[in-house]
């Protein structure tokens, strides 16, 4: 697969159209239809490739004394600024750090606490984690916290 410049393809064929209805009349065109797939695909070899890859968004994660890549995971100093992971090329845009403060509702806090304890990985949780006590959090878990934070 390549990528092209679909604007280009969608004026070329607009001009091998016009061109197409001046040469056969309205009965005819039907009949040359076959022709006019074959003519847009060698337009669509003839187009220009574009040279492009996947962007990956990322941030760091636990800012102290080194952000952690939340792409790869890999350590870099938050002293320095980054728009780019120097190990994977994430394009760090999302956010020089996660934020130090929690805006979440209990029922949220509980469920990234719940999501980390089954195994998957989640910033949150940890975030979670070092901000609150051991208590509190696995109170969060059991459902026995009925109280706003």
């Amino acid at each position: 697969m390549r990528l092209i410049d679909a604007d280009s393809l969608k004026e070329k064929m607009a001009t091998t159209l016009e061109v197409l209805k001046g040469i056969f009349p309205p009965g005819e065109q039907e009949i040359h239809l076959i022709a006019a797939f074959d003519t847009v695909r060698q337009m669509a070899d003839d187009c220009r490739t574009i040279e492009a890859v996947p962007v990956v968004h990322a941030h760091l994660i636990k800012p102290d004394p080194y952000g952690e890549c939340s792409s790869c995971g890999y350590l870099m100093d938050i002293r320095q600024e980054y728009n780019y992971c120097p190990n994977c090329g994430a394009k760090m845009d999302g956010g020089k750090t996660m934020p130090l403060t929690i805006d979440l509702s209990e029922e949220d806090m509980r469920w990234h606490l719940l999501h980390k304890r089954m195994g998957f990985l989640d910033p949150i949780a940890d975030l979670i984690e070092e901000t609150y006590t051991e208590e509190y959090c696995n109170e969060l878990v059991s459902g026995e916290r009925k109280d706003d934070v």
